[in-house]
C-alpha cells in the first residue's frame, strides 16, 4: 500500500525575457511542478505572485493551471510602473480558504530559491540627443 503524503514541489521558474518592458505589455511567469496541481478554495478568490517593481508591491493574476503542472501568472505594466535596476518576485499570496494542493489534497511546498530578474526592467527612461 502506498500513501502519498507529500505535497507537490517546484520544480522551475520562468520569468520574462531580459530586456525593458513598457506600459501595457505583459509579464509572465510560470511555475513547474513536479505533480499536477489544484486551487482549492471556499470562494472564488485565487493566488497572486506578489512582484515587486520599484517601491511598488503588484500582483500577477493567475491565469491558467488548475490541473496542470504549470501554474501561469500574468502582469501588465502600468504607465506608473518603472523599475532601473531590475524587478524582484516575492512570493506567493494566497488568501484566507484558497489552497494549493496535489490530486489528493497535500499541500504544495511554495517555497522556491527566486531566479535572476536584476535585467528585467520596467519603463526605462529613453535618452534622447
Amino acid at each position: 500500500v502506498f500513501v502519498d503524503t507529500r505535497g507537490p514541489q517546484i520544480a522551475n521558474v520562468e520569468v520574462p525575457g531580459p530586456r525593458n518592458y513598457t506600459t501595457g505589455e505583459v509579464l509572465e511567469f510560470r511555475f513547474r511542478f513536479n505533480e499536477k496541481v489544484y486551487i482549492r478554495s471556499s470562494t472564488s478568490a485565487r493566488p497572486t505572485l506578489r512582484v515587486q517593481i520599484g517601491s511598488a508591491v503588484r500582483n500577477a493574476a493567475l491565469v491558467s493551471g488548475q490541473g496542470a503542472t504549470t501554474l501561469t501568472f500574468r502582469y501588465t505594466v502600468q504607465s506608473s510602473d518603472q523599475d532601473l535596476d531590475g524587478i524582484r518576485i516575492l512570493g506567493f499570496s494566497l488568501p484566507s480558504g484558497v489552497r494549493i494542493t496535489d490530486a489528493v489534497g497535500n499541500l504544495a511546498v511554495l517555497t522556491f530559491t527566486p531566479p535572476d530578474t536584476r535585467q528585467i526592467r520596467i519603463n526605462v527612461p529613453t535618452i534622447r540627443i
